[in-house]
């Protein structure tokens, strides 16, 4: 990025041996202005960690940095220092702290305060922290610089995969995948160490919601055939349902995940549960070992065996025997899924990108059953829900129904 080249170069040389004249002569600025006062980011004298994320407005949270600061030479008396931020990249650290006092002991100790990132950073180094003595516009004790970090290029990609059939246990796309979700990011400036403890634990991931609010899934059972008993003399007759059906519904907008993977949709596998994608989580594209966030989902419904039950005649004796073939399956929903940037330390997650799709896919249909999906990608429109599991949801019995499908009925005559 235009004029980010010879501080960029500088931030990522370790030792900073690397350098121009140019940058000689700001670090020599800097070394000046910081006679008096020391000021650290995240808490380390490093300067590969001078960094902290921008704020997550879908979630409205701020990633706060903890700082210090002290006397360089203790034995004098406290100072009065007022930071500022002239360049309004930061924040110290809510969203109105423009500017924040603290009051340095003449006995050297660190005195504590935090920062957190408002706009970001177009080239490293260019947020710079400012310590006033006594006022905002007082003489300048000490400059630290620091990188707001942020990430574009974000894409949520989505891909149709198999059918519906119906399998030995499962309603479900033929290879379980009835579609792949493929999620990345890119951060933000360029050239920062990805190994220091703020980007370290940050990962791509995915959420996503299922946005049914309502019917989910159905079996259907229907077409009953009778089977008397020996003694049921000629001319008995009984009326049975014509249909039955169990229901699955879903209430409010839900978080599509299970307890090991919350909040995100998934999460690489563990010994203890395997059963999950590899690349579930990955670095930004431009980071080590960085690569596309994969998944996949194919929403289901469990086959059933056929449904018996008793049937009686008009005096309620019971005269047979009456067995419904399961005839349908069928599965609806409505998803909501985000690229998303995933503390591993904090649980926390800031939405980038969200795409929707939908399935409503039946086996009695005579046309290959596809999941359908959004044809782009868009801006962050929706925050999605984290605290509510889809699957408990459905899986609660108080919202499962099942019971005839209508008055309809058909009679049986012996």
């Amino acid at each position: 990025m235009s004029g980010a080249e010879g501080v960029a170069d500088t931030y990522k040389t370790t030792g900073r041996s690397t350098t121009t004249p140019v940058a000689d002569k700001q670090r020599k600025e800097l070394l000046v202005d910081s006679d008096v006062l020391e000021i650290q980011i995240n808490d380390t004298p490093t300067a590969n960690d001078d960094c902290v994320q921008v704020k997550c407005d879908c979630m409205q949270h701020r990633h706060n940095a903890p700082c210090r600061i002290r006397l360089r030479k203790p034995g004098s008396g406290d100072i009065t220092a007022v930071l500022t931020n002239p360049d309004g990249r930061l924040r110290f650290a809510g969203a109105g702290d423009t500017t924040t006092t603290v009051v340095v002991p003449g006995s050297g100790a660190w005195v504590s305060f935090e920062i957190s990132g408002e706009k970001g950073s177009q080239a490293i180094d260019d947020a710079v922290i400012e310590a006033h003595r006594d006022s905002a516009d007082g003489e300048v004790l000490a400059r630290k610089p620091v990188t707001v970090f942020w990430f574009d290029q974000a894409k949520m990609d989505l891909k149709v995969g198999s059918a519906y059939a119906i399998g030995r246990d499962m309603y479900q796309p033929q290879d379980r995948e009835g579609i792949t979700h493929s999620a990345q990011a890119r951060l933000q400036p360029d050239g920062l160490d990805y190994s220091a403890s703020p980007l370290s634990v940050l990962k791509v991931g995915i959420v996503q919601n299922d946005m049914t609010n309502g019917f989910s899934g159905e079996t259907v059972w229907g077409n009953p055939t009778i089977e008397w008993y020996l003694d049921v003399p000629p001319g008995t007759k009984t009326s049975v349902p014509a249909q039955y059906h169990e229901v699955w519904n879903t209430v409010g907008i839900n978080n599509d995940t299970d307890p090991y993977s919350t909040p995100l949709y998934d999460q690489p596998g563990t010994p203890e549960d395997p059963n999950h994608w590899e690349h579930s989580t990955m670095p930004p594209i431009n980071c080590p070992g960085g690569g596309p966030t994969l998944s996949a989902d194919g929403p289901a419904t469990p086959t059933d065996d056929a449904r018996t039950q008793t049937a009686t005649d008009t005096d309620g004796d019971e005269v047979g025997t009456v067995t419904y073939p399961v005839t349908r399956y069928r599965v609806s929903g409505k998803f909501m899924v985000w690229t998303v940037i995933f503390n591993t330390k904090t649980k926390e997650v800031c939405p980038l990108r969200q795409r929707g799709w939908s399935v409503d896919a039946t086996s009695s249909a005579t046309t290959p059953q596809l999941i359908k999906i959004d044809a782009h990608d868009a801006p962050v429109t929706l925050k999605p829900v984290l605290d509510r599991i889809a699957n408990d949801v459905v899986n609660d019995p108080a919202n499962r129904f099942k019971g005839p499908i209508g008055s309809k009925k058909i009679t049986f005559s012996r």
